[in-house]
C-alpha cells in the first residue's frame, strides 16, 4: 500500500483564489498518511465525515477518495460549490493536524472516551473510535468541538451586504473550507483528549489558553507551506513583522461579518483607521486583559514575536551580505528568498513541536499560562539541552516583554522556569522504594503497549496499566489492613495475583515492611494527593462540606518515544494523576463544587528509570482553592463546554452548552 495520499485543498481560503497576487499559491495538493478502508464520507481510522445540512435537511452524497477518478487526479478540485470536496478538504485539514501531533508527541491520537452512568450510579467509559466532522452543520458564522457528541461542527452562512474584502456581498461562505478553522477545532478536539479537565473554567487562563493554543498551531502549521512561504517573503522584502498574511487567521470568515474588516485573528498587527499597525509589546496588557480572546491573542503574538526574534537572529547576516546599504525598498534575490524561507520552515515546524510537547509537562488541571509558559521551556530542555538555536531565549524574551509573571518563579530564566528535578523533592528512603516499584511495574506493561498499533488495542492496554497503576497507589492505603506496615503488605497481596511481575520487586516490598504507613501518605501528598482528611478547607472562616470520598483517577499512563532535535533518543512515560474534592448538592452556598488536585509525572524510561519531573497542583492548597473560588463566585459559572472558532464571551455552565466564540 502507499504511504501517503495527496489531496487537493486551499492554503488560505477561497477568496485567496479570487485575487491575482495570490491565487498561484492558494491552491495546493496536501499530502496525508495513507489509510487502508477508507469509506465514502471519507470515514477512515481516525474522523469520520458525516454531512447532513439540517438547514436545508438534506444529506449530501459522500465523497469516495479511493474511487479510481478521484484517487488518480489526488482528489477533487477545489470548489466553493461542490459538498463532496467541503468533505474531503475537512478530512485533508484534519488528517495533517492529527499527523502532526502524533509526530511531535510520539504516540497515536486517541478520543477522549464518552462517560455514561448506568443504573447503579457507576460511570462507563465508551471508546470513541471516529471524531466526526459535520461540514454543513450550522446556518450561522460559527464552527465549534462539542465534547459530549465528540464531534466539530461546522457552519455556513451569507456574508453580509457591505463592500468590504474581497468577498461578494450576500454571498455563502463556508467555514469548511478555511484550513485555520478546521486547524484551529481539530486542536481543539486533541486537546480535550490529552487533557480532558483543561475545559473546566477554574480561573481566567483556562478558556484563554484553549484559544491560544489552538491558534497557535492554526498559524505555525501554515508555514509549512514552502510556495506560500516563498510568496510572502517576497512580497514583504523578507521582513516577518511587514504587513502580510502569515499572522492572521480566517480572512474570509473576518471580512465576512457585519464589523469584519480583516482576518478574524492577527498576531502580528491589527487594522486601524490609519491602515495596518505593527502590534508591539505591552507589558500592561495582560493584566488589562479579561475576555478569553483578548488573553488569548496576548499568549500568540508572545509565540509569534519569539518566532521573528528567531527569524531576525538567523538571518541578520545574510541581510547585511545581499544589501550592505541598507535600502530599504531593494527587491530580494530569488535564491535569498528561498534561503529565508528555508529559515523560517525550520523555527516554525521547531516552535510546533515544542508548542505540542509541552502538553506532557503540564498539571492535569487548573492550567494556567504561567504552567504552560514552564512546559515550554521545559519541553525544549529535553529535546535539546544545549539549545544552540536560542529558542529557550527567545520564547523567556518574548514572555518577559509582554508582562508574563509566573506564579512562584522569581527571575525569567531558564534554570527558574524549568520544572524543579525531583531530587529534592522525593528525597527520603521510602520515596525511592515507592517510585521505583510503580516505574519498575509499569516498565513492561508499557513495551507490550509499545507493541501495538490498532488505537482500540492501545485504549483497552492503557485502560489496563491504568488499573494497575491504581491498585498499587490505593492498595496502600487499603483501611481493612491493619497496622503501620499496610502498603507494603497490601503490595505482597497484590503482586501474589501477578507472579511474572513480581519478580525482583519482592526484596524492596520486604523492606517496606519495616517503614510506617504515614510514609506512603508522605509520599502521595508530595504528588498533589489528600489520602487522608486531616487537611480542612474553609470558605468565610467556615468548614467546607467537601464529600470525604476522594477518589483518585489515574487519568493515563502514556508512553513517549521520539527523538530530540540533537539527536538524541527520548524514551518516557507520562503518568497522570488526579483528586477530585466534591461538595454535594444539599443546600449549601457551594453546592456543586469541584476542587481538584494531582500531579503529571514524567518517568525516563531508559536503564536508569528515574522520575524527571513531578508537576503538580496539591489538592490540599487553601491558596488555590481560594483563587478559583474567588474567580469563579466573581463572574457567571462558566463551563467551557463547547470550544468554537468565532468571538464571545466564555461560557461555562455546569450541564449546559454554550458557544465559546459565536457571531450574532
Amino acid at each position: 500500500m502507499p504511504t501517503y495520499r495527496y489531496l487537493k485543498g486551499y492554503t488560505l481560503d477561497p477568496s485567496f483564489s479570487t485575487l491575482l497576487s495570490t491565487y498561484t499559491v492558494n491552491e495546493k495538493v496536501y499530502r496525508v498518511r495513507w489509510e487502508d478502508g477508507v469509506e465514502p464520507g471519507p470515514k477512515g481510522d481516525y474522523v469520520a465525515v458525516i454531512d447532513f445540512d439540517p438547514a436545508n435537511q438534506c444529506w449530501y452524497r459522500p465523497v469516495d477518495i479511493n474511487h479510481v477518478e478521484v484517487l488518480s487526479q489526488n482528489g477533487l478540485s477545489p470548489s466553493e460549490g461542490n459538498p463532496q470536496f467541503h468533505q474531503q478538504f475537512v478530512y485533508t485539514i484534519a488528517m495533517r493536524i492529527i499527523e502532526v501531533f502524533e509526530d511531535a508527541l510520539g504516540r497515536k491520537i486517541i478520543w477522549r472516551p464518552r462517560l455514561s452512568e448506568d443504573d447503579t450510579g457507576k460511570y462507563n467509559e465508551e471508546y470513541i473510535p471516529h471524531l466526526k466532522l459535520y461540514p454543513h452543520a450550522l446556518l450561522e458564522p460559527n464552527a465549534y468541538y462539542t465534547p459530549d457528541k465528540k464531534s466539530i461542527l461546522f457552519g455556513y452562512f451569507k456574508a453580509k451586504d457591505l463592500l468590504q474584502g474581497i468577498n461578494v456581498p450576500g454571498g455563502t461562505v463556508f467555514t469548511c473550507l478555511s484550513p485555520d478553522i478546521i486547524a484551529h477545532e481539530m486542536c481543539h478536539a486533541i486537546l480535550d483528549s490529552i487533557h480532558p479537565h483543561f475545559i473546566e473554567n477554574t480561573n481566567a487562563d483556562v478558556g484563554a489558553f484553549h484559544e491560544a493554543f489552538a491558534d497557535t498551531i492554526a498559524l505555525l502549521e501554515r508555514l509549512n507551506n514552502r510556495d506560500l512561504v516563498v510568496h510572502q517573503l517576497a512580497f514583504a522584502k523578507g521582513k516577518l513583522d511587514n504587513e502580510s498574511i502569515f499572522g492572521e487567521l480566517a480572512t474570509q470568515v473576518g471580512q465576512a461579518i457585519d464589523y469584519g474588516h480583516t482576518a478574524l485573528r492577527s498576531a502580528i498587527g491589527i487594522q486601524s483607521e490609519d491602515g495596518w499597525e505593527r502590534r508591539v509589546p505591552d507589558r500592561t496588557a495582560l493584566g488589562n486583559a479579561t475576555q478569553v480572546h483578548d488573553r488569548g491573542a496576548i499568549f500568540v503574538a508572545c509565540i509569534f514575536d519569539a518566532f521573528i526574534r528567531l527569524y531576525d537572529h538567523r538571518t541578520n547576516d545574510l541581510f547585511r551580505i545581499a544589501n550592505p546599504n541598507g535600502s530599504p525598498d531593494r527587491r530580494l534575490h530569488p535564491d535569498l528568498v528561498q534561503r529565508l524561507a528555508t529559515e523560517v520552515m525550520e523555527i516554525s515546524q521547531n516552535l510546533l513541536k515544542i508548542c505540542i510537547q509541552a502538553l506532557d509537562f503540564v498539571p492535569p488541571c487548573d492550567i494556567t499560562f504561567g504552567d504552560y509558559i514552564r512546559a515550554l521551556i521545559t519541553a525544549d530542555f529535553e529535546m535539546a539541552p544545549e539549545d544552540d538555536g536560542g529558542y529557550r531565549v527567545a520564547l523567556i524574551e518574548a514572555f518577559r516583554e509582554w508582562g508574563f509573571q509566573i506564579d512562584r518563579v522569581n527571575t525569567m530564566s531558564v534554570d527558574s522556569l524549568r520544572w524543579n528535578p525531583t531530587s529534592e523533592m522525593f528525597d527520603s528512603e521510602f520515596d525511592t522504594l515507592a517510585l521505583s516499584i510503580i516505574i519498575e511495574n509499569l516498565k513492561p506493561i508499557i513495551r507490550e503497549l509499545l507493541g501495538l498499533k490498532d488505537r482500540k488495542n492501545i485504549y483497552e492496554k492503557t485502560k489496563e496499566i491504568n488499573a494497575i497503576l491504581h491498585g498499587i497507589i490505593t492498595k496502600g492505603l487499603d483501611p481493612q489492613k491493619k497496622g503501620e506496615n499496610r502498603f507494603a503488605s497490601s503490595l505482597t497481596d497484590y503482586y501474589s495475583a501477578y507472579d511474572s511481575q513480581l519478580g525482583s520487586h519482592r526484596e524492596k516490598i520486604e523492606q517496606m515492611k519495616e517503614m510506617h504507613n504515614p510514609d506512603w501518605i508522605g509520599f502521595l501528598e508530595k504528588l498533589g494527593l489528600l489520602p487522608t482528611m486531616k487537611h480542612e478547607h474553609r470558605y468565610e472562616g467556615e468548614p467546607i462540606p467537601f464529600n470525604p470520598d476522594f477518589k483518585l483517577q489515574v487519568l493515563n499512563v502514556r508512553p513517549v518515544y521520539r527523538s530530540s532535535r540533537e539527536g538524541m533518543r527520548i524514551d518516557q512515560v507520562v503518568v497522570t494523576l488526579l483528586q477530585t474534592m466534591r461538595v454535594e448538592k444539599n443546600g449549601h452556598e457551594l453546592d456543586g463544587l469541584k476542587f481538584r488536585g494531582g500531579c503529571t509525572l514524567v518517568f525516563d524510561l531508559s536503564e536508569k528509570s528515574v522520575l524527571n519531573y513531578a508537576i503538580v497542583k496539591r489538592l490540599g492548597s487553601q491558596r488555590r482553592l481560594k483563587a478559583q473560588l474567588e474567580y469563579q463566585l466573581g463572574m457567571d459559572n462558566v463551563y467551557l463546554n463547547q470550544a468554537s472558532y468565532m468571538d464571545s464571551d466564555l461560557a461555562f455552565q455546569p450541564l449546559s452548552i454554550q458557544n465559546l466564540h459565536a457571531h450574532e
